[in-house]
């Protein structure tokens, strides 16, 4: 409607009050209490199996994986795994943690992670804190292994301790957004610097809309 209308700024406007509203509900939500976690989720290791593999296969493969790093002897938790990626927590040394975050076999290419570690690292370089990204011995931030006969690209980065709030409070969502709009103001310019990774491809109505689009507040 407001695209008919008004137009692409319409749309951006549109785009601009749905964010205003989602932000209110939330607000509203967490106010309420309706935020507090609940006390029958597990946030805790799962004992889901890493493309079906045995413990002891998943250790091996971790093993190889780990030696670019130059870690051996290692004890390792799954973390909670999101749709496309598999995470590690990976304790060695005396008192030393890292997370090892596998990317599924089609989930993205070399170049797609690549560009994911270089804006964290652009992120952290502009105070926005965001996991450390780890080198390999090669100098290099994405390390690729064959599992399975499948590449698979993988990082490894710091542990950074902490703790799931009880409730979320005014406060905090205050916090949050801020960062939030943070990341926003700074992907927009790094997403400027990002004409490798886009090719020589005519620009899209997409990407007009997006300039139109709220980078924070």
């Amino acid at each position: 409607l407001f695209l008919l209308r008004f137009g692409l700024i319409g749309v951006g406007v549109a785009l601009l009050l749905g964010t205003i509203a989602s932000n209110i509900c939330h607000l509203i939500y967490f106010s309420l209490g309706l935020g507090k976690k609940s006390a029958a989720s597990n946030e805790s290791g799962q004992t889901e199996s890493f493309s079906g593999q045995s413990t002891m296969a998943i250790h091996a493969g971790l093993k190889d994986m780990l030696v670019p790093y130059g870690i051996d002897n290692f004890t390792a938790e799954n973390l909670t795994n999101g749709s496309s990626t598999h995470s590690f927590l990976i304790r060695y040394g005396k008192n030393d943690t890292k997370v090892l975050r596998i990317y599924g076999e089609k989930s993205k290419t070399r170049e797609q992670v690549q560009q994911e570690i270089d804006f964290m690292r652009y992120l952290n370089e502009r105070g926005v804190p965001v996991p450390h990204i780890v080198p390999n011995s090669y100098d290099q931030y994405v390390t690729t292994h064959s599992v399975s006969g499948m590449p698979r690209h993988y990082v490894l980065m710091a542990f950074e301790p902490g703790t799931h709030p009880e409730e979320y409070t005014a406060k905090l969502i205050k916090q949050m957004a801020q960062q939030q709009a943070a990341i926003h103001i700074h992907g927009a310019a790094f997403a400027k610097t990002q004409r490798r990774y886009r090719g020589n491809r005519k620009p899209r109505r997409s990407d007009l809309l997006l300039g139109l689009t709220p980078t924070g507040y």
